[in-house]
């Protein structure tokens, strides 16, 4: 295993910062992704952080490229991208701009909770859980849902 170097920290946050991706970061400078949260949570005997500087690094990173995300969602859902249509003989025959409703609706939910999902308890059946929707909803009063952890 190659040694965590500041040099090596450096590329790892920077890489980072780029793609929010740990493991990508974590093998571009050759350093296994067990190794690096390792380093980012080690504590001494009190709990306080042993590489603070490189934890705080590290969420810093992480947020600006979930920035990035969100700028680049949110100009696909309200901006559109242009695509090719209409294929003759290899040649596009025009252009259509295509919006996204479902990036749309994710950013919505992330800044109006109101337009989140609501679990009050479940009943798992197979691989599904059936729910109750929150009281005033309109629609239908069970709503399958894909299984996952219900506090």
């Amino acid at each position: 295993m190659a040694k965590f170097t500041k040099k090596r920290q450096k590329l790892f946050i920077s890489k980072l910062l780029e793609t929010a991706n740990v493991s990508l970061s974590a093998s571009t400078c050759g350093i296994s992704r067990k190794h690096v949260y390792r380093f980012k949570n080690m504590r001494d005997d009190s709990g306080e952080p042993l590489n603070k500087e490189f934890s705080d690094a590290w969420d810093e990173a992480v947020e600006i490229a979930i920035d990035s995300l969100v700028e680049e969602a949110w100009r696909r859902a309200t901006g559109g991208v242009e695509k090719p249509v209409g294929w003759y003989q290899g040649n596009p025959g025009g252009i259509v701009k295509e919006y996204s409703d479902n990036l749309l609706m994710f950013l919505i939910k992330a800044h109006r909770p109101q337009y989140r999902e609501k679990i009050e308890g479940g009943q798992l059946i197979g691989d599904v859980v059936i729910i109750k929707q929150e009281p005033g909803y309109v629609g239908s009063t069970k709503t399958i849902v894909p299984k996952r952890n219900i506090k």
